[in-house]
């Protein structure tokens, strides 16, 4: 079995000490699996207006990532959309946006893309957890004002029930509330990143819904 995962920081493994506890490493271990992590760190789904100083954090967006991965697997999960409201300075849009001037565009080109390569069955994404901010905020590198990090979420929720693509909500997931400090407490790192305890709730959740297609497939990380 091959998985691919495409995502930013969290996929990348940062807000675990060890890599091997990283949700992408809990998945592959208990599945015994092969897999390509595509994290990113800082990179977005949809590409930013204003050039970063780091270039792949603007050129590297999911959607430009997505073109070179590999058409060989069994299943592709996507983890992003926290870093379109946090670092981002595009608007949300409209769900019929079709270019790549708003986050709803990009959503839609990323999901089409992945789509036509292997097919709903095969596709999984996750609705990002949530932030310890999380309010409208003046973007980082221009003077416009990111919406909401509930306005992002929610467009990705309406795109996923519209196409009838697979998707986790960890927004809304109880067992990963709200970070009410940037310490390392609860599910979170540093009020962003998931810790240990946080990416193997991930992990558990992504091992429960590959159980559901395929049965024969373990549904819980071993101790």
């Amino acid at each position: 079995m091959k998985i691919i995962f495409l995502g930013d920081s969290i996929t990348q493994g940062i807000g675990v000490e060890n890599p091997q506890d990283s949700y992408v490493e809990l998945v592959r271990r208990a599945l015994s699996c092969q897999v390509l992590n595509a994290g990113m760190g800082s990179t977005r789904i949809a590409r930013s207006r204003t050039a970063w100083t780091e270039p792949h954090w603007h050129t590297l967006d999911f959607n430009a990532r997505a073109q070179v991965l590999p058409p060989d697997c069994d299943f592709c999960i996507v983890f992003g959309g926290t870093n379109d409201y946090g670092d981002g300075d595009i608007p949300v849009g409209e769900e019929t946006d079709s270019g790549y001037n708003t986050f709803a565009g990009a959503l839609n080109h990323l999901t089409d893309s992945l789509i036509a390569r292997y097919g709903k069955e095969r596709l999984l994404f996750l609705v990002p957890c949530r932030r310890y901010r999380e309010e409208a905020h003046p973007a980082t590198y221009s003077d416009v004002t990111v919406e909401s990090f509930s306005c992002f979420v929610n467009m990705m929720i309406t795109v996923f029930r519209k196409k009838q693509i697979p998707y986790l909500d960890l927004y809304h997931d109880s067992a990963m509330p709200q970070p009410l400090t940037t310490n390392n407490q609860g599910c979170f790192r540093d009020g962003l990143h998931p810790n240990e305890q946080g990416h193997r709730h991930i992990a558990e959740r992504i091992l429960t819904y590959l159980h559901t297609i395929r049965p024969e497939l373990p549904y819980r990380i071993e101790s």
